[in-house]
């Protein structure tokens, strides 16, 4: 057998290279991206009068009737008769009765909402299916805002939207003692803003609205805080 003397010894590419009846391998590298999920958050969106906050009632407890998930034996039953007593309450009565019902929406969403959490790709579904608005996730304009009694100002609410960016759009803050009648309570360039001059241990609606340039965007969702 014939010895090839000092045979430089080849690395894989120049081996192939030398090989001139075999083609040269191809190789594709398969990456794995990972699928942006954004957080879907569902909204009730009570409208400013009667007839609208009864229907939008109506509505969620009718498709949350429907949705096909499971709540416990009565609980849709009780909010239906939460909506009738809020449908048929006096004057004096009616923000009482409103309150009790908006809880019971809340705790709705509540239910709801984690499945949507717990299920990405289906949350819009998941959420519209039991008759809730969904917010976006992105935008110039987020729905939901939020609100607590300021813990250093007595008769004080301290307020934040997470809709749209601070100036130049305004930011309309909306009161109500009742949730029904609804006036302007302050216009600021700023997400957040604090009221002062409410009544203590009473219950306070509030919403907000963006403006962008003159422009009236839809209303938040409607959050009840129990002044200090």
């Amino acid at each position: 057998m014939k010895k090839i003397k000092n045979k430089k010894k080849l690395g894989i590419w120049e081996f192939l290279n030398d090989q001139p009846k075999i083609q040269k391998p191809e190789f594709m590298i398969m990456m794995s991206v990972p699928l942006a999920v954004h957080k879907i958050t569902g909204a009730i969106n009570f409208p400013g009068d009667i007839p609208g906050i009864s229907a939008r009632a109506r509505f969620i407890y009718t498709k949350s009737l429907s949705s096909g998930i499971t709540f416990t034996i009565g609980f849709l039953a009780d909010y239906l008769a939460l909506i009738v007593a809020y449908e048929t309450a006096s004057v004096a009565d009616r923000p009482g009765a409103f309150y009790e019902m908006n809880n019971k929406t809340q705790a709705i969403l509540g239910i709801v909402q984690p499945l949507a959490e717990a299920t990405p790709l289906r949350a819009i579904g998941i959420l519209q299916s039991c008759g809730f608005n969904v917010i976006p996730a992105h935008g110039a304009h987020i729905t939901e805002f939020d609100g607590v009694a300021s813990a250093s100002v007595r008769g004080a609410v301290d307020l934040i939207t997470a809709g749209g960016p601070d100036s130049p759009h305004l930011h309309l803050w909306w009161v109500s003692a009742d949730g029904i009648d609804w006036k302007i309570a302050a216009a600021t360039n700023a997400r957040k803003v604090t009221l002062t001059g409410f009544e203590h241990a009473k219950d306070m609606y509030f919403k907000s609205q963006l403006s962008i340039k003159d422009v009236l965007q839809p209303e938040s969702n409607i959050i009840t805080v129990l002044i200090n």
